[in-house]
C-alpha cells in the first residue's frame, strides 16, 4: 500500500495497529502514537491496555482465541489520549498470517476523531501488510492521475478481483445514479477546497448479489502549491447489516413505544443504575406520580415505601429489579406491596425482562407492573364466600356431590365423604357414574347401574328427585338413602350433575318395625276373634260332657274316653288363653310387685330344666317393683328361657342379666315406648343365632324361632310375648343376633313409671 495512504487514514480519522498475540503492540502508525503523545517507538513493545483500557489486559486472552476461530471481530475500547481526555474507540480486529517481519499477529483498525503526520518505513512496512488483511475498505486516489488503488477488502466490495485499480471517473459507476451529480460536485469542492472531508452512504449492486450500503470517508491526504488535493484517501465500511439493523430496531422501538401508550399496564424501562427512562400513562395511575416526576426517579426511590404483601420487610434484594440485574434472567408474578406518598397502599404484581446489548451485557430492563389491589381484594371475597358455603354444606345432614360430564367427582362435602368414604386423591378420579354397589329399589328389587338416578341424569338430562335406593353393606345390613340427582345443562349438553344423598336408614327401620307393629296388631284382632269364638265351642262342648259322664254308670269304661275329651278341652283352653293373651284380651290381675323375689322364685323352678347348660342370672340388687301379674311374668320369662334352650339344643351358656333401664325420648331401638324407667330383662343364649331372614316374623303368632329354624317348637312362645308386653305398657325386641348366639331384650313399665 502506498505511504500515503497510510498518512491519509490519519485524516480519516483511522489508526492502524499490529499487535503481537499477548497483545502488545508491534507497529503503529503516526497517528495513533500521535493520539497518545508519543513517537511510535515509546509505543511499541507495550500493551493496549497501557493506554487507558484500548483493550484490557483481563478481556485480551479471550479476544485473542476468539479472533483465531473466527479471524474477525468488532469491539469497542477506549484510550486517554495526550489531552487527558477519554476518547471511545470502534475497533476492528484481524487475525493476520505470519508476514514479512513476524507473525502471527492482528491487525487493528481503530476509529476516532483527530489528525497526524509522518510515518517510518519499518511501520509502514508492517502496516501495509496489516491492511491487506483488513476486513475495511480502503483505497488511495491521485486526482492528477485520475488513479485509484484498493486493497483487497475494496476490490472485493466492488467485485473487482484483487489488485485491481480503477479511474477515479469509473468509480462514479457505484453510486446511484440519483445522487452521482450532488457526490461529484462535494468532490469536486474536496479537491479544489475548502472541504478537507467528505462522507455519504452509497449503494453498491453487483451482478448476483443483493445490494449492499457503504458508509465511504473521504479526507485530504496532501495538496500541491496551487491549493488543490493531489492525495485523497478513503475509509469504507459495509453497514448494510447495520442499517438493517437500525432500521428493524427503530421499527421495533416504535412497536414497543405504541404497544407502550396503548397498553392497559404499567410498563417502565429502567437503565443499570435503576433510574427510570420510560414510564407510560398507567405507570402514572401505578406508581401514584406523574410522568415527568417519575422519570426524575429510581426505582427504590423514597417517594414509595415497598412491603411484603403483608406489609412486612421487604429486602432490596427480593427487588424486580435487582434479581433481573444480577441474574440476568426474567421474573414473573413477583408479588410486593408499595406505598404512595399520600400514605395509599397497593398491591403489585410484576415482570421482568432483561435487554441485552451486542456484547450480551444488560443494558437496559423492562417491567410490566399490574395493580392487583381489587383483584386480591376480589379473590380474598371470594374464597370467604366459598369457605363459607363449604361450611354450610358440611353443616348440611345430607351428602351433596358435583360430578362432571365423564362422572368424575368434582366436589362432596363432609357428610358424603362420611358415607362414601371419600379421600383428597379422589378429586377429580372417582368416577361414581361408573361404581358398582349390591343396591335394590324400594320394593326390594335387584337395581342395576344403568337405573341409577346420576347415571340417568348424565345420559337423559334431566332431574330425578328422592328416588329411594338400598345399599347392602359387608355386614349384610342394608342402609336406604334417598337419591336426588340434578343436571345443569348450558350449550343443549350435561356439564355437571348435583348429587343429593340422604340416609333414611333408622326412619326406614322404624317404618318397618310401625309396619310389623301394625300387622301383628291386626293379626292380634284376628286372634282374639278366634280365640273367643273357639272358647265360646270349648264350653258348650264341656257342659254336654259333663252330662254324659253323670248319665253313666260310675264303672262304665267309657268314662276314660270322656277323660281324654276333657284332657284335649284343657290344652283347647290353654290355646285359646294364650291368643287371647297375644291379643290383649285376657284378663289378668295386676299387682305391685318385687321382682327380686319372683325372680328368685322362678330361678330355683326352671333350674331343673337347664340341665347341661351353663346358666348365669345377674339381678340388680335395687331394682324398682313393677306393677304387673306375677303369672304373666313369669310367662314371659319362661317362654324367652324355654326359646334360648332350644336354640342351644341343651349346650350351651345361658345367660340372664336384669337390670333398670331410664329409656330416653328419642332412643331408637324402643320408637313404640313412652320415656320413663322401665326393667330391662335380658335372655342371651350361645346358639347359632336366628336366621336374618324369619327374623321380621319371629313374633307373629305360629311362627317361632324354633320352628324357623326347622326345630320343635310350641308356635306361640314369643307371639304370647309380644301381646303380654303390649298389654303391661312395654316391649321386646332381638337386640343380637349372630353366628354366636341370640340376644333378646324385654322392658317393663316400673310401677310409678308410665301407665300401661
Amino acid at each position: 500500500m502506498h505511504p500515503l495512504l497510510l498518512n491519509g487514514l490519519a485524516h480519516a480519522d483511522t489508526s492502524l495497529l499490529a499487535l503481537e498475540p499477548t497483545g502488545h503492540i508491534i507497529a503503529i502508525d503516526a497517528v495513533g502514537a500521535a493520539w497518545l503523545g508519543a513517537e511510535p517507538e515509546d509505543v511499541i513493545g507495550k500493551g493496549t491496555w497501557v493506554f487507558g483500557g484500548m483493550i484490557s489486559e483481563r478481556e485480551w486472552p479471550a479476544t485473542w482465541s476468539r479472533l483465531c476461530e473466527q479471524r474477525h471481530l468488532l469491539a469497542e475500547g477506549a484510550i486517554v489520549a495526550a489531552d487527558g481526555r477519554l476518547y471511545q474507540l470502534v475497533l476492528r480486529l484481524s487475525h493476520v498470517p505470519a508476514g514479512p517481519l513476524r507473525g502471527p499477529y492482528v491487525g487493528v483498525v481503530a476509529i476516532r476523531k483527530g489528525t497526524a503526520d509522518g510515518s517510518d518505513d519499518a511501520t509502514i512496512t508492517r502496516l501495509n501488510h496489516a491492511a491487506a488483511f483488513i476486513d475495511d475498505p480502503l483505497s488511495d486516489w491521485n486526482p492528477l492521475t485520475d488513479e485509484l488503488t484498493l486493497n483487497p477488502a475494496a476490490c472485493d466490495a466492488l467485485g473487482l478481483p484483487p489488485g485491481s485499480t480503477l479511474a477515479g471517473e469509473q468509480a462514479y459507476r457505484y453510486v446511484p445514479t440519483e445522487a452521482a451529480p450532488q457526490v461529484k460536485a462535494r468532490i469536486e469542492r474536496l479537491i479544489s477546497g475548502p472541504d478537507d472531508r467528505l462522507a455519504f452512504v452509497q449503494q453498491v449492486e453487483l451482478p448476483g448479489q443483493p445490494p449492499r450500503q457503504m458508509l465511504t470517508r473521504l479526507r485530504v491526504a496532501a495538496r500541491g502549491a496551487d491549493g488543490r488535493a493531489r492525495r485523497i484517501v478513503s475509509h469504507g465500511v459495509d453497514i448494510t447489516e447495520h442499517t438493517t439493523a437500525l432500521a428493524l430496531a427503530r421499527e421495533q422501538q416504535e412497536l414497543f413505544a405504541a404497544v407502550a401508550q396503548t397498553s392497559t399496564a404499567a410498563i417502565t424501562v429502567l437503565d443499570t443504575d435503576g433510574r427510570i427512562i420510560f414510564a407510560n400513562p398507567p405507570a402514572e395511575e401505578v406508581l401514584g406520580l406523574s410522568r415527568s416526576t417519575l422519570l426524575e426517579r429510581a426505582y427504590d426511590d423514597p417517594a414509595w415505601r415497598s412491603t411484603a404483601p403483608d406489609g412486612g420487610p421487604w429486602p432490596d434484594e427480593n427487588q424486580p429489579f435487582i434479581q433481573v440485574l444480577t441474574t440476568g434472567r426474567p421474573v414473573h408474578g413477583v408479588r410486593h406491596a408499595i406505598e404512595w406518598p399520600d400514605g395509599t397502599r397497593r398491591q403489585l404484581s410484576i415482570n421482568g425482562e432483561p435487554v441485552f446489548d451486542a456484547e450480551g451485557r444488560i443494558h437496559r430492563l423492562v417491567f410490566a407492573v399490574e395493580d392487583v389491589t381489587e383483584q386480591l381484594a376480589a379473590a380474598e371475597a371470594l374464597a370467604r364466600s366459598e369457605r363459607r358455603l363449604r361450611e354450610v354444606l358440611d353443616r348440611l345432614s345430607v351428602g351433596v356431590h358435583v360430578v362432571d360430564a365423564q362422572g368424575r367427582v368434582q366436589f362432596w362435602n363432609r357428610t358424603s365423604q362420611e358415607m362414601l368414604e371419600f379421600g383428597p386423591e379422589d378429586a377429580g378420579r372417582r368416577r361414581l357414574s361408573e361404581e358398582t354397589w349390591d343396591t335394590v329399589d324400594a320394593e326390594g328389587r335387584p337395581l342395576p347401574i344403568e337405573r341409577y338416578p346420576l347415571v340417568r341424569a348424565l345420559r337423559e338430562g334431566r332431574a330425578f328427585h328422592n328416588e329411594m335406593i338400598g345399599v347392602l353393606s359387608a355386614d349384610e345390613e342394608t342402609r336406604w338413602f334417598l337419591v336426588s340427582a340434578v343436571p345443569r345443562i348450558e350449550g343443549g349438553a350435561v356439564q355437571d350433575v348435583v348429587l343429593e344423598l340422604s340416609e333414611i336408614t333408622e326412619q326406614r327401620r322404624l317404618e318397618m318395625r310401625l309396619r310389623e307393629a301394625r300387622q301383628l296388631e291386626a293379626i292380634g284382632r284376628i286372634a282374639g276373634g278366634v280365640a273367643h269364638d273357639f272358647n265360646n265351642l270349648l264350653t258348650t262342648i264341656v257342659a254336654n260332657i259333663e252330662i254324659v259322664a253323670e248319665t253313666l254308670p260310675a264303672d262304665d269304661p267309657r268314662h276314660a274316653d270322656l277323660a281324654e275329651v276333657q284332657a284335649a278341652i284343657h290344652r283347647g283352653t290353654g290355646l285359646t288363653r294364650a291368643l287371647l293373651g297375644y291379643a290383649r284380651r285376657q284378663f289378668r290381675h295386676r299387682r305391685r310387685v318385687r321382682v327380686g323375689r319372683l325372680l328368685a322364685t322362678a330361678w330355683r323352678r326352671l333350674q331343673p330344666g337347664l340341665d347341661g347348660l351353663d346358666p348365669v342370672i345377674d339381678i340388680d340388687p335395687a331394682l324398682p317393683p313393677l306393677h304387673l301379674d306375677p303369672d304373666q311374668f313369669e310367662q314371659v320369662l319362661d317362654a324367652l328361657v324355654a326359646n334360648a334352650r332350644q336354640a342351644m339344643q341343651g349346650r350351651g351358656r345361658l345367660h340372664i342379666d336384669v337390670a333398670r333401664y331410664p329409656l330416653t325420648a328419642d332412643e331408637p331401638d324402643w320408637p313404640e315406648l313412652k320415656a320413663g324407667p322401665y326393667v330391662r330383662l335380658a335372655v342371651t343364649d350361645s346358639g347359632p343365632g336366628v336366621d336374618p331372614r324369619v327374623v321380621p316374623r319371629l313374633f307373629e303368632p305360629f311362627i317361632s324361632a324354633a320352628q324357623l329354624d326347622g326345630r320343635a317348637g310350641r308356635g306361640l312362645g314369643l307371639a304370647n310375648c309380644h301381646g303380654i308386653l303390649r298389654q303391661n305398657g312395654g316391649g321386646i325386641r332381638l337386640a343380637a343376633n349372630g353366628p354366636d348366639g341370640a340376644r333378646f331384650e324385654v322392658l317393663w313399665p316400673v310401677a310409678d313409671g308410665p301407665a300401661p
